[in-house]
């Protein structure tokens, strides 16, 4: 699902990146800029991809060059329905626009693994697509539509499905391995819906940002889900926090708002794909976000 125009890593001439101000956009240009690598970002409140004045910013900018990655999206704690879904889609119809009027080098697209159909199968980048949100809908109309017009323009595209990521830095909250983090320190306890029995993979940004980093740099093209290929339950990422604070963390249960889902990856695409780095040991990473919340605890009283 993979291939590579370069076979080791190569840097771009520069990077260009949508979305530079995003939990995982703003670590990627630090990490791009941190290897010597040329590299500009553009994030809201300078650049809003929802307006038509984008276009020509982009174009003036654009060089034929460039890697271009796009991570900008309206995520789901901005809102839910239809208004969000078209002002994401404005945004996707504007980079399009761009690309008609560049000739840029390679293209990459940042997408998310809720596009697939939802089920106990073990995923893998062949299985079907279904989304069952506008989030899901978007992200995989996106990819339809850059995928139409980089063949077009016959330019590498790479489209990358990310599970859920976690790390210092995130503000979302979402449930997981963050906010439980948090809630260990903060208040020491875990709320899990349920017995906490659904299967996530649960992928660190810093391992994320690696991938990417490489994909852009030996100008992938295809499709790859950005996986650890760990699947562990909520209740197993809470009793791990809980063995590693160094106090007591008490499991809260809460009554399931939603059925049970699990999400199992298949990691061979994104294991062959990137030899040369192997997810970071799952453990390793929660005792570091542990240590680095205690301290700010610490400051901040």
């Amino acid at each position: 699902m993979i291939v590579h125009l370069n076979q080791t890593d190569c840097p771009p001439k520069r990077v260009v990146c949508l979305g530079a101000h995003g939990f995982i956009g703003a670590k990627f240009v630090e990490f791009i800029k941190s290897q010597g690598i040329d590299c500009i970002g553009f994030g809201y409140p300078e650049l809003d991809l929802t307006k038509p004045e984008s276009v020509d910013l982009l174009v003036r900018e654009i060089r034929s060059d460039d890697s271009v990655i796009m991570f900008s999206a309206l995520t789901p704690d901005k809102g839910k329905g239809y208004r969000i879904f078209f002002q994401n889609m404005k945004m996707i119809e504007h980079v399009a626009h761009v690309v008609e009027k560049t000739s840029l080098a390679h293209f990459t697209y940042m997408s998310t693994d809720a596009i697939y159909a939802e089920g106990d199968d073990v995923l893998h980048e062949k299985s079907p697509c279904d989304p069952a949100d506008f989030y899901a809908l978007m992200h995989y109309s996106r990819e339809k539509m850059i995928q139409g017009f980089m063949q077009q323009l016959n330019k590498p595209l790479v489209i990358l499905r990310m599970c859920a990521v976690f790390g210092i830095g995130d503000t979302h909250g979402a449930y997981g391995p963050n906010r439980f983090v948090k809630t260990a320190v903060l208040e020491k306890k875990i709320k899990l819906f349920g017995e906490g029995e659904e299967i996530r993979d649960h992928l660190w940004v810093e391992d994320a940002i690696q991938w990417i980093a490489s994909a852009v740099q030996k100008k992938s093209s295809g499709i790859c889900n950005l996986v650890s290929g760990q699947g562990r339950s909520f209740l197993e990422v809470a009793q791990i926090i809980q063995r590693l604070c160094p106090h007591e963390v008490a499991l809260e249960k809460l009554p399931r708002q939603i059925p049970i889902i699990h999400k199992r990856y298949e990691d061979r695409v994104v294991r062959t794909a990137f030899l040369e780095r192997a997810p970071t040991s799952f453990e390793k990473v929660i005792h570091s976000m542990i240590q680095f919340e205690l301290e700010q605890t610490k400051r901040n009283q």
